[in-house]
């Protein structure tokens, strides 16, 4: 009885997560974006999107619907071309690091308002 008990809580956790997943494909079934939703229905955790090639575009985390922590963003052929950290407001602060096309770093910012 305690080992139907123990599955029926670990299903009813993983069918809960399941369905605050978000996964969006394009019109040929490509992935094009993934992430979750808390139960207030915002954006949290760690969130993907992908070029339409299926490389990664950026990835970063969410709180309470608003970008926050370190984000970094690719270009379609897979080569980081930004990278820096979101406030709890959604902006950019502190030092954000800006790349060529070949990777190479060009300037560091410091985008703190």
């Amino acid at each position: 009885m305690k080992k139907l008990l123990l599955l029926l809580l670990i299903f009813t956790h993983v069918f809960a997560f399941a369905q605050n997943e978000h996964i969006k494909y394009d019109e040929n079934g490509n992935l094009l974006e993934q992430g979750q939703f808390d139960e207030k229905g915002k954006a949290t955790g760690e969130w993907k999107w992908y070029h339409n090639n299926g490389q990664l575009q950026q990835i970063g985390n969410f709180e309470n619907s608003q970008r926050k922590g370190i984000w970094i963003f690719y270009s379609e052929l897979g080569i980081i071309k930004e990278e820096g950290e979101f406030d709890k407001n959604g902006n950019k602060t502190g030092k954000w690091k800006y790349y060529n096309q070949n990777g190479k770093l060009i300037e560091t910012k410091n985008e703190t308002l």
